[in-house]
């Protein structure tokens, strides 16, 4: 308590000094319209400006939770893409339609939380696994382009091979003609995979878009892989090997879906039958 009497009465012309000044600027304002209005201006701007920079740090923190709900979203919107193709393909007299076409698709969203991208097996992590629905050789998609197949699955998580991967071939076929083929990676680049088996008389032409043939119970019909790369290489035994640059950035994913294809087994057990 001495303490501070002694700190007054040394500050004393101080403290006097800023208390006459408030009260100074209290009455200067009360009493004077156009200062109250200027007064108010600035007190409703620093008001504004601080709201501003409080709704941007609790967007910040809430993007997580936006990109979540643009995630559902977005699967959502593919599984009704799905389901109006299915009625479109119906609708067409004059084509076969696909047996991935003759039964309903749904889309499970995930999150990436792995990548390997730096090895010859490169693979992702997905936030989804059996408790959701998600089984082995499932097709991985994102913006309604490739992304790998998943190879296994825990309770919670699956593994998913990615284009980059030694292991993984997908049924492929060059767009605008409907030439078959299959999509492989050579190891060599992080960004480029090769399509071989093409015949020899098919030409394909830089910028060309290589799709999902559909000839598989593991990956649907005519989704994007990539685009034709300007470098072009023949094979001694007539068949022609097209580099090809894939549309995914896997150093940037962040989110994709899983295709669910309730038709699969059913197909599956019934080619089994045949062969036996």
């Amino acid at each position: 308590m001495r303490k501070i009497l002694d700190f007054i009465i040394q500050h004393i012309v101080t403290i006097v000094f800023i208390f006459l000044e408030v009260i100074g600027f209290v009455l200067f304002f009360n009493k004077n319209d156009f200062q109250q209005t200027k007064l108010s201006k600035t007190c409703l701007t620093v008001s504004a400006k601080c709201n501003e920079v409080n709704s941007d740090i609790e967007s910040y923190f809430f993007l997580r939770e936006k990109n979540d709900l643009l995630m559902m979203e977005n699967a959502e919107l593919h599984a009704q893409l799905d389901a109006l193709n299915v009625v479109f393909d119906s609708l067409r007299c004059d084509s076969v339609v696909n047996s991935w076409n003759d039964h309903y698709a749904d889309y499970v969203p995930a999150k990436v939380v792995y990548k390997s991208l730096v090895h010859i097996d490169n693979y992702i992590v997905i936030n989804v696994g059996t408790d959701d629905g998600v089984y082995p050789d499932m097709c991985v998609v994102a913006d309604g382009k490739f992304v790998g197949m998943v190879s296994s699955a825990s309770k919670h998580y699956a593994k998913v091979l990615i284009l980059i991967n030694n292991q993984l071939a997908v049924s492929a076929k060059l767009k605008k003609d409907n030439q078959l083929g299959r999509i492989s990676w050579d190891g060599e680049f992080s960004d480029r995979v090769v399509l071989d088996q093409l015949p020899s008389h098919v030409r394909p032409k830089v910028g060309d878009s290589v799709i999902t043939s559909g000839f598989s119970q593991t990956f649907p019909e005519n989704v994007l892989i990539g685009k034709v790369n300007k470098r072009r290489i023949k094979n001694v035994d007539g068949f022609n090997e097209v580099y090809v640059n894939i549309s995914i950035d896997y150093g940037n994913l962040e989110y994709v879906s899983v295709v669910r294809y309730e038709g699969k087994k059913e197909i599956e057990v019934l080619q089994d039958s045949v062969a036996k």
